[in-house]
């Protein structure tokens, strides 16, 4: 039994009689049935599972995901489900949010700025490039294994990391914010901070600064 489902909630417009008494190989390209056989297998095997492809319909490159679901009875295995779902939309989506990552990353790692996340208990969670320098390490990776708490590592008056936090959570962000910080060589040096509150995907507060 077979389940086919449009993202655009439009018909795929497939005649079930091409399809009907048909092995999976007869209707479909050979990798598509790779896919598929492997799928299988696993059901056999008792286990769901999944794969995605790509189709020409109609003239239109377009994406599916098949959910192959296994059909027991007890311990006997009587065959899949497959429920098919076009992915054309989701699959743009990735790659537009894909670009979107890899450019923000390079300006990110390149930015002559010290940018760098912190989680509200003071644990550096990025750091880049110019933060790095700025903290006297060769790089941010040293940064997270040499400090632990922010507040008790860079603050020359931990107190004033209590003060930065009030102003997040209380306006969401801060600017302008003048610390007097400590480097790896222990020198101390002063610093200006933008920063404001974004959440993870637990909702969690963290500071971009």
């Amino acid at each position: 039994f077979t389940s086919c489902h449009s993202s655009n909630r439009q018909s795929l417009m497939l005649e079930p009689e091409k399809f009907i008494g048909k092995r999976h190989a007869d209707v479909m390209p050979a990798y598509i049935d790779k896919l598929f056989t492997a799928a299988f297998e696993k059901n056999r095997q008792g286990h769901p599972a999944e794969y995605q492809y790509r189709l020409s319909i109609k003239g239109e490159s377009k994406w599916f995901s098949t959910k192959l679901s296994p059909m027991l009875s007890g311990q006997q295995f009587n065959g899949s489900v497959a429920v098919i779902r076009e992915i054309t939309e989701l699959k743009q989506m990735m790659e537009e949010l894909k670009l979107a990552e890899k450019k923000f990353r390079g300006i990110f790692e390149n930015a002559m700025t010290g940018i760098f996340q912190t989680s509200p208990e003071g644990k550096i969670l990025t750091a880049n490039q110019a933060m790095a320098d700025i903290l006297g390490y060769d790089t941010p990776a040293e940064i997270f294994r040499s400090i632990g708490d922010i507040k008790d590592a860079l603050y020359v008056y931990p107190e004033k990391r209590a003060e930065f936090q009030q102003l997040i959570e209380r306006n969401g962000s801060t600017r302008g914010f003048e610390v007097k910080w400590k480097r790896k060589d222990r020198k101390e040096i002063w610093v200006s901070i933008n920063a404001h509150a974004v959440r993870d995907e637990n909702y969690k507060t963290l500071y971009y600064e």
